[in-house]
């Protein structure tokens, strides 16, 4: 299943200006935006031993607050984000990136994870392909 507005969503075109936009506390929307980061990772409860899935990694900025951990799967519909991200995460050794829609990736077999990981995405989704999001995680 991908979700309705996966290609709107998808930020290749504005990727270049991203990190910048989203760092301008004058839009509403992005207060606090660092320290949300800082704190989802806070008390995501991440050790040595977990397998990480962050949904909607983007350019990187939250996945380079992960600590070091068994393995980081990341996944975007944006190949231009991920390809930003690379200098940013080059810290975590066992990480992959999957080019796909974030309901999408339940398609792909992965496994079971620790820990999932995701900020300034899932509100994207429609109420009904939130209610199918939550049954597959």
């Amino acid at each position: 299943m991908r979700s309705t507005h996966a290609d709107y969503f998808n930020h290749d075109e504005n990727a270049a200006g991203y990190d910048a936009d989203v760092l301008n506390e004058s839009d509403p929307i992005r207060t606090n935006y660092e320290s949300v980061l800082d704190w989802v990772v806070a008390v995501a409860g991440i050790k040595e031993f977990s397998r990480i899935l962050e949904l909607g990694s983007g350019t990187g900025n939250l996945t380079k607050r992960i600590p070091q951990c068994k393995e980081v799967v990341c996944v975007d519909v944006s190949k231009r984000m991920e390809k930003l991200s690379r200098d940013k995460i080059a810290h975590l050794n066992h990480r992959t990136f999957i080019n796909d829609d974030v309901l999408a990736v339940f398609e792909h077999d992965l496994g079971r994870f620790d820990v999932v990981l995701s900020t300034y995405t899932i509100h994207h989704l429609t109420e009904e392909e939130k209610s199918h999001f939550f049954q597959e995680l």
